[in-house]
């Protein structure tokens, strides 16, 4: 299983994306390297569970959180 990023420009920069389920437990964390793709994919270490999770994405000062649900 993976999860896949889709960004509005080039990741000109290092990423650290974590996903946390509900209750607050990291369920992963990735580091990315920055790359001039518009997008990512990381792959799970084992199968999600259905149910709503936040997905969080940094980059250096810049953080980004959203809910995601599988």
């Amino acid at each position: 299983q993976y999860v896949h990023l889709d960004f509005e420009a080039a990741v000109n920069t290092d990423l650290t994306i974590e996903l946390f389920n509900l209750t607050g437990a990291k369920v992963g964390e990735w580091k990315v390297q920055k790359n001039s793709d518009k997008y990512c994919e990381v792959s799970l270490n084992e199968p999600l569970r259905k149910g709503l999770y936040i997905i969080k994405v940094s980059a250096g000062q810049h953080v980004v959180a959203k809910k995601v649900q599988v």
